[in-house]
């Protein structure tokens, strides 16, 4: 893999250190194996329809994006014509009462293992509002970003 430049390698005396040439390789694998197996979403509570079909809702007002990432994150890549939630499960009713209409919810984080994004999207239907969780990787987010504009 070395030799294909996936892999960079270093010697130190006896000892070869293999280490990733790109970045972009550790969050395509890291995408692909914790995706499916170690959602922690019931199936019917995961939006599943892409990047693109969530833009043209949001831009329709159709749904509504709630972004659940950590402040920090946000920064790095902002997501467009988003509400942000930041607080905790407690007051949760409370933000949901601000949200426009009763149009269905998207709450996105970082990824489908998203504890956080499990808890709140599980007690926002339990308030019945129509809630899905969506996992998005940095690549994703790019591209919802890019629809979004």
């Amino acid at each position: 893999m070395a030799k294909t430049g996936i892999l960079t390698v270093e010697k130190h005396k006896n000892y070869r250190i293999y280490s990733l040439a790109q970045p972009l390789i550790l969050e395509l694998l890291s995408c692909h194996i914790l995706t499916e197996p170690r959602q922690l979403l019931k199936s019917k509570h995961i939006w599943s329809s892409g990047e693109l079909e969530l833009a043209k809702l949001v831009k329709a007002k159709k749904v509504t994006l709630v972004d659940l990432r950590e402040a920090e994150e946000s920064e790095h890549i902002p997501v467009h014509k988003s509400y942000a939630y930041r607080g905790n499960e407690s007051n949760l009713n409370k933000f949901l009462n601000t949200l426009p209409g009763q149009l269905p919810a998207v709450f996105f984080c970082r990824g489908a293992w998203c504890e956080r994004m499990a808890t709140i999207v599980n007690k926002a239907n339990r308030l019945r509002v129509d809630a899905k969780g969506a996992g998005f990787n940095t690549l994703q987010l790019s591209a919802l970003n890019q629809f979004l504009s």
